[in-house]
Parts: structure tokens; sequence; C-alpha cells
């Protein structure tokens, strides 16, 4: 979102600077991306117990929280997930290789793709949510209602290239891209741009 919340930010029609060379490319996988992440990150809020979140329950049930943001292209595989600030909410490939979206300390869960083992999943340029086996061919996908293309180093900390998804704290995943045309900062909720 822009800084200091609300309005909308524009760009401006020249191109934006030379991307710095720590910059990561997108072939890699989330876990490798944001592995950084540190535990405290998803203490969960006082007065809930830390067993409770999603980065805990992981650990007992075989995946790992990657942090709460993916850009486009970055693979999420069996046992990787975004997980929310605080630790209530993932989103991501469970220990079965299926896409979830849970609510750890309600145990709710939702089911957006039974997978197998070698699935991950990813975002297109587009937008469009894809699952793909361990050989890249697309086992399903979901296309974006909204027409979305690339936009270079649209957040500068951390740096992401537009769109890209970011599950919030109060566990809204969000697609994050930057209007072509206009240059203005657009952020939907993805069960209403994916019809979930």
């Amino acid at each position: 979102p822009p800084p200091g919340g609300g309005g909308s930010r524009v760009f401006s029609n020249p191109p934006p600077p030379e991307r710095p060379p720590d910059v990561f490319v997108t072939t890699t996988t989330v876990k490798e991306l944001h592995g950084r992440i540190p535990k405290s990150f998803y203490d969960p809020p006082e007065g809930v117990s830390a067993s409770r979140t999603c980065a805990a329950r992981g650990e007992e049930r075989g995946y790992v929280c990657v942090g709460d943001r993916a850009g486009n292209g970055e693979r999420l595989a069996r046992g990787t997930a975004l997980c929310s600030h605080r630790g209530r909410y993932m989103f991501g490939m469970d220990e079965k290789g299926s896409l979830v979206w849970r609510d750890c300390f309600e145990d709710e869960e939702r089911l957006y793709y039974e997978g197998t083992d070698g699935d991950c999943f990813f975002m297109r340029e587009d937008a469009s949510f894809v699952v793909s086996d361990e050989d890249g061919a697309v086992k399903w996908e979901k296309e974006c209602k909204f027409e979305v293309h690339l936009t270079p180093w649209c957040l500068e900390k951390p740096t992401y290239d537009c769109p890209y998804l970011h599950l919030h704290s109060e566990g809204v995943l969000v697609l994050n891209w930057i209007e072509e045309g206009t240059g203005i900062w657009k952020s939907k909720g993805v069960k209403k741009l994916y019809n979930f």
C-alpha cells in the first residue's frame, strides 16, 4: 500500500530507477527468498498462546511460514506458506501439497486446490493463480478479473515487482498492482478478484 496509508499512489511515466543488485530473481522459491523473517514476526497478540500460531502449527504439521508476501513468479512448493504478521493466518501449499487458506487460531480452512506432493503454487505477471506439477505442467489456473501487467520495482522495502500478494494480519489475502495507463496503485482482496 502507499506510504502512510490511504489515498492513491501514482507512478509517473519515466521508468523506475535501476534495480539494486541484491534483488532476487523470481525463479527461486519464496522460502529461499524470504527465509530471513525473524520468528518474532509471527508472535501472537497478548493473551494468545504461541502454540496456536500458524508458524507453530506448521512445525507440527510439516509446513513452514516464509513471510507475508510473495511476488509474481515466486513459487510456494509443498510445505511452504505465507503467514500473516502475528501468526494467525496462512495461505499456501500445505503439508499435503494442497493450496489452502487457514485461520490457525480458529482451526478454519478453505481449500482452493487439492494437490499432491510435487505441486507448487505461483502467480503469473498477469496475476493468474497457477498450480503446476514439478515438471511445470499446469494442473489448475484461476484468472484475475482485472487486467494486470508487470510493473517493475513498485515497492522498495521490501523490494517487489507488481503484481504481488500480501497476506494481511486480518487474514485478507490482497493483490497489489499498478493500473496500466494511469499509474494508480491498486490493492484488492483476492476473494472478489478470483471468485473464491
